[in-house]
């Protein structure tokens, strides 16, 4: 398991007339990290500068970090420092700054950075990717109203699809250990009128 954003958020902050832009964004490797980097220093090209840090492998060992003309050690690792602390994988956050013509100092850059990326994040979605396994749910139309109530009090469970033919078939996603548990509550609920078909196991983003 591990938890990354789940697509694109921003925050801005003003601090002694200085703008600061952060951007985050979920990356599935290296290569779409420094995409996101460069699209990103693109957009502000007239910024003063575009800061930047990244993990973008799924165990924490692909990173990189600029400070980009700010002092040494007061953007990058800064920046880096929230996505660990937040305990995040395949995520890259660029923080934007435009001068506002009053010096921070190191201790505040550090904590203009540190704020602003964090607050970026915050903005957004994190999710957990965990092993997964989707199945589906067949019934009767008399049987579905009881179905669709229980489904949405079960945690972890998403309804990805349904369709309505002769009877009504949900196609549906849990954690792996929780498919037991979950399918026996669904047919006691159902008092066994219903069919279940187990599909493949595969990584999912559950929303936290």
């Amino acid at each position: 398991m591990y938890k990354h954003v789940a697509g694109l958020s921003k925050a801005e902050v003003i601090i002694n007339k200085s703008k600061f832009i952060g951007t985050a964004c979920y990356v599935k490797n290296a290569e779409e990290a420094r995409a996101f980097v460069s699209a990103v220093s693109s957009k502000y090209s007239d910024a003063t500068h575009n800061c930047f840090a990244y993990v973008s492998d799924t165990l924490g060992n692909e990173l990189k970090f600029s400070d980009n003309g700010e002092p040494s050690g007061t953007a990058g690792m800064p920046i880096l420092e929230v996505i660990r602390n937040k305990k995040l994988v395949q995520t890259a956050v660029v923080v934007t700054r435009y001068f506002g013509g009053v010096k921070l100092g190191a201790g505040g850059l550090v904590r203009a950075y540190t704020d602003c990326a964090a607050k970026a994040i915050d903005n957004g979605t994190v999710v957990l990717e965990s092993k997964a396994i989707d199945f589906q749910l067949s019934c009767d139309y008399n049987v579905y109203k009881v179905i669709e109530k229980a489904l949405q009090s079960l945690a972890h469970t998403i309804q990805r699809d349904i369709q309505y033919t002769d009877m009504v078939t949900i196609s549906l996603i849990t954690k792996v250990e929780l498919y037991d548990d979950i399918s026996k509550k669904l047919i006691d609920i159902a008092n066994g009128k219903i069919q279940l078909e187990q599909g493949e196991e595969l990584f999912f983003a559950f929303p936290l």
